[in-house]
């Protein structure tokens, strides 16, 4: 490593503290959001729920921090169909032979 690089490196620290305790804090208001939805918010839905509380972020920021910390919204089911034979009005059997 460069020493030019070593030293810019070191004097970067405090701002990535402050970026650090900034995710930190965001996480949290987020784990927040989540659970009073009773988890089945995800991150559009937690963003949405972000800025109704005045706090400016971004939906990409808001799902990078939620897959970190494990915060998961709820997945609907798949909608199962099960094939009903069409007939017609007059109790025919339809054209195609369903």
């Amino acid at each position: 490593m460069s020493r030019s690089g070593f030293h810019r490196w070191t004097a970067s620290e405090p701002a990535r503290q402050a970026h650090a305790a900034d995710e930190d804090a965001l996480a949290e208001q987020i784990t927040r959001v989540h659970a009073e939805s009773g988890g089945t918010y995800g991150s559009p839905r937690v963003t949405v729920g972000l800025h109704h509380q005045g706090v400016r972020v971004n939906r990409k920021r808001a799902e990078r921090i939620m897959r970190q910390r494990d915060v998961v919204g709820r997945h609907l089911r798949r909608r199962t169909h099960r094939h009903i034979p069409v007939s017609t009005s007059r109790g025919e059997p339809h054209p195609s032979g369903e």
